[in-house]
């Protein structure tokens, strides 16, 4: 993940890049996917890493949400003032993406339009929607 954004100095692109490189990580390695987060009704107990410890709270979990806290902190340090806290924005993005990447695969009856289009979409639009709040908090209009 930090190679896929390594060389992008635009905040909000880096925030694009980020979150497009882990669609395109978990739509390439969709069975790694669906066992690390199974449905709720398969859920078995957690898979444990190397060193016992359950999957949320891995060295490699933990370095990636601090890598997404990171970016998204960096992309509003740009804005005129926030329009939430990045935390907040950073948890609801990640949750959107994995969504966005689960539940076409729980509903494969249905006909869905292609996964990671639908994830660039939902970036570009929160991305748009945080930018436009952040200058009209500046400026105290709506």
């Amino acid at each position: 993940l930090r190679q896929a954004i390594a060389r992008t100095r635009d905040p909000a692109r880096r925030v694009h890049k980020l979150f497009m490189a882990t669609a395109d990580h978990w739509l390439a390695h969709m069975e790694e996917f669906l066992e690390i987060f199974p449905a709720p009704s398969l859920r078995e107990p957690p898979p444990l890493d190397s060193e016992g410890r359950p999957f949320g709270r891995s060295r490699a979990v933990v370095d990636s949400l601090q890598l997404y806290y990171d970016t998204v902190d960096a992309f509003f340090a740009t804005l005129p003032r926030p329009p939430l806290s990045s935390r907040l924005a950073a948890d609801t993005l990640l949750a959107s993406v994995f969504g966005t990447i689960a539940f076409p695969c729980m509903t494969r009856t249905m006909a869905w339009s292609d996964t990671r289009a639908m994830v660039s979409q939902l970036v570009e639009a929160m991305l748009a929607q945080w930018a436009a709040k952040g200058a009209a908090r500046a400026t105290g209009t709506r």
